[in-house]
C-alpha cells in the first residue's frame, strides 16, 4: 500500500515537470475545443479585473506593429489599448518554450488628457526594451468630446529582466520647436530611430489638388526638436480617384529596410467592375530614394479595396474585395516579390457573410513554396473558432486545419503570426465572446498568443483536404486542365476573365473532370466551381501559356 502510494505521488510530480518543461494552460486561455496549441496565454480579459495580476482593461485589440518581437527565447509583447483613444499600453514579456510569463507592465492614461500610441518598439542598443511613442494633448473638442489628433515624440526604455521602466522622455506639449505629426486615422506616421541618436518621422501627407500622396521625412533630435526635413517621395495617381497605402516594415528588430508603398486609382466613383483603373507597388530606401516602381495593372483582377496586410520575408500580400451584385464579398489574397512579379493570387472559397470568409494573418513560410493563411471561418456556420489554409506557390489552397473554440469565443480582429521553426508558429489576436442576457448585449474580450505546431493539428484532424477544395493540375496549362474533384456530385465550373466577363462553362463531375482550353488566348482567368444548387465552392485562379 505505501509503495503504490508513493508511486501515485511520484506521477504526479513527474506529470507536473511535465507540464512545466512543455507549456502552461493558462484557465483564461482554454478556449480551444478540438485542437490545443502547445501552450496558450491570456494577457488581457475584460471580465477578470485584478486576475493573477492581469488587466481587466477593455479594447486591447491589438498589439504594437502587429509584430510578436523574439529575442534570446523570449517574446515581447506591447499590446495597445487603441479603441479607449489610445488610452495607454499592457507591456507582457513571455518565455517562448512554455508561454509563462516573466514580467508584465502597464501604463494607464484613461484618466489624463495626454495620451500615447506606441508606433515601434525595438531591443535597442544597450538591451532595453525600447518605445517609440507618438503623444497626444486633445486639441479639438467635436460634441462636447475630445479629440486626440497631434503627436510629438515620447519615449520609453524598460529593462530586460525586470520589466521595470528605466527612461521616460515626453516632447513638451506647448513648444513648437517639438514638431506634432497627424497620426489620427488615416493621417499615418511612423518613428524610426537613427544608429547615432537622431529620430526619423515618415508621414503621409495628402495633395487635395491633384490625385497625390507625399510622404515626408522630417529629422528630430533625440529629444525631439525639429532638425530639418530631409525627404519627400510623391506619388501621383492616373485617374482622379485614389487609395493609397503605406507599409514601412523594420526587420531584424530595428534595422532599416525598405518602404513599400501602393497607389491604387481608379476612373470613377465607386468603383465599376471593369472600369479603368491603375495599381502600382513603389520600394523605397529610407533616404526615400525610389529603389524600383512596378505596374502591376495587368496582373490583378479588377476588383476594389486594395490594401497591404504583410510586408516581409521576401512577399508583399495585398488583399483585395471582389463585389458581385447580389452576392457577398469574396476576398482575393495577391502575393508579390519584391521585384514586382505576382506569385500567386489566392481567392478564399468562402464569402464574407457575418464574420465569416475573412482573412485576417498571412505568413510566408520558410521552407516551403506558398503562404499560410488564418481566416474567421469554420465549415459549419453555428460553430465558432478559425481556419489556417496553405497555399502551394500557385494560388492554389487547401484547408490545413480547423480551430473550433468553446463558448462562442471569435477571433476579433488582425491576428499577428511568426513562425520560430518549421511549422511552429506563434498566433496572438483578440478574441471576443458575446452572449446575450435579458435587455443587454455582453461581450467577454481576451487577448491570447498561442504557440501551434501545424504538423501535430493535422495528425488529429478529420479530413485534412476541404472537401469544397479543387486543385488545377497542370497550372500553369498549355491545352487542357485536369479538375481534383474531392467531392461526389454534378458541378458547373465557369471560367472568367479578369474583367469579370465569361468565357466558359462546363458541366463536371469526378468522372468527367478534364477541360479543353487549347482555343484560350494566353492570359490569367478566374475559375469557380458551384454544385447543383449555384452555391460556390470554390474558386482559383488559372493561367493560359502557349
Amino acid at each position: 500500500m505505501y509503495d503504490s502510494k508513493v508511486k501515485y505521488v511520484s506521477f504526479i510530480v513527474h506529470l507536473l515537470s511535465f507540464t512545466s518543461l512543455f507549456g502552461q494552460r493558462d484557465p483564461l486561455a482554454d478556449i480551444f475545443s478540438n485542437k490545443q496549441p502547445i501552450w496558450a496565454h491570456a494577457a488581457i480579459d475584460s471580465s477578470a479585473i485584478g486576475y493573477k495580476g492581469r488587466t481587466g482593461m477593455d479594447w486591447y485589440c491589438c498589439l504594437a506593429e502587429r509584430k510578436i518581437l523574439i529575442h534570446e527565447g523570449a517574446l515581447y509583447l506591447v499590446y495597445l489599448n487603441e479603441i479607449e483613444d489610445i488610452s495607454g499600453n499592457f507591456i507582457e514579456k513571455l518565455d517562448l518554450k512554455t508561454g509563462k510569463s516573466l514580467w508584465s507592465n502597464a501604463y494607464d492614461l484613461r484618466h489624463s488628457p495626454k495620451r500615447e500610441y506606441t508606433n515601434r518598439y525595438f531591443i535597442n542598443e544597450e538591451n532595453q526594451l525600447e518605445l517609440l511613442n507618438f503623444r497626444y494633448n486633445y486639441d479639438t473638442v467635436w460634441w462636447l468630446y475630445p479629440i486626440w489628433d497631434n503627436g510629438k515624440l515620447s519615449i520609453r526604455k524598460y529593462d530586460l529582466d525586470t520589466g521595470k521602466e528605466i527612461y521616460k522622455y515626453h516632447s513638451p506639449i506647448e513648444d513648437s520647436i517639438f514638431p506634432a505629426f497627424k497620426v489620427h486615422l488615416y493621417q499615418h506616421s511612423y518613428l524610426h530611430k537613427d544608429n547615432n541618436g537622431d529620430y526619423f518621422v515618415y508621414t503621409m501627407r495628402e495633395k487635395v489638388s491633384i490625385p497625390a500622396f507625399d510622404m515626408a521625412k522630417t529629422r528630430l533630435d533625440s529629444i525631439g526638436k525639429y532638425k530639418n526635413l530631409e525627404n519627400v517621395h510623391t506619388m501621383v495617381g492616373a485617374y482622379k480617384n485614389v487609395i493609397p497605402y503605406t507599409e514601412i516594415p523594420i526587420l531584424n528588430n530595428h534595422s532599416f529596410d525598405t518602404i513599400v508603398r501602393l497607389l491604387h486609382t481608379f476612373k470613377n466613383n465607386p468603383y465599376i467592375t471593369g472600369d479603368s483603373m491603375e495599381f502600382k507597388i513603389f520600394l523605397l530606401d529610407e533616404k526615400l530614394n525610389e529603389l524600383a516602381s512596378f505596374d502591376v495593372t495587368n496582373q490583378m483582377s479588377n476588383i476594389r479595396e486594395y490594401y497591404l496586410n504583410k510586408v516581409g520575408d521576401g512577399i508583399i500580400g495585398v488583399i483585395g474585395r471582389e463585389y458581385t451584385k447580389n452576392e457577398y464579398p469574396l476576398q482575393h489574397i495577391f502575393i508579390f516579390d519584391f521585384e514586382g512579379n505576382l506569385k500567386e493570387e489566392i481567392i478564399l472559397p468562402t464569402r464574407i457573410n457575418k464574420g465569416y470568409g475573412i482573412c485576417n494573418g498571412i505568413l510566408k513560410l520558410k521552407n516551403e513554396p506558398g503562404v499560410l493563411l488564418s481566416c474567421d471561418e469554420t465549415e459549419e456556420k453555428t460553430k465558432t473558432g478559425f481556419a489556417f489554409y496553405k497555399s502551394d506557390g500557385n494560388g492554389n489552397i487547401i484547408l490545413h486545419s480547423e480551430i473550433i473554440t468553446k463558448d462562442s469565443f471569435n477571433t476579433g480582429g488582425y491576428m499577428s503570426m511568426y513562425e520560430i521553426e518549421p511549422n511552429k508558429i506563434l498566433t496572438g489576436t483578440r478574441y471576443r465572446q458575446a452572449h446575450l442576457k435579458v435587455g443587454e448585449y455582453e461581450q467577454t474580450e481576451r487577448f491570447i498568443t498561442a504557440l501551434w505546431d501545424l504538423d501535430a493539428l493535422t495528425k488529429t484532424q478529420q479530413g485534412n483536404e476541404l472537401k469544397k477544395s479543387m486543385i488545377l493540375m497542370p497550372n500553369p496549362a498549355v491545352d487542357w486542365i485536369k479538375v481534383k474533384i474531392e467531392e461526389e456530385g454534378l458541378f458547373k465550373l465557369n471560367l472568367y476573365d479578369l474583367k469579370g466577363q465569361l468565357l466558359l462553362q462546363k458541366d463536371l463531375s469526378i468522372q468527367n473532370n478534364i477541360i479543353n482550353i487549347k482555343e484560350l488566348p494566353e492570359a490569367s482567368y478566374i475559375v469557380e466551381l458551384r454544385n447543383e444548387l449555384n452555391v460556390l465552392i470554390y474558386a482559383g485562379k488559372l493561367i493560359k501559356i502557349k
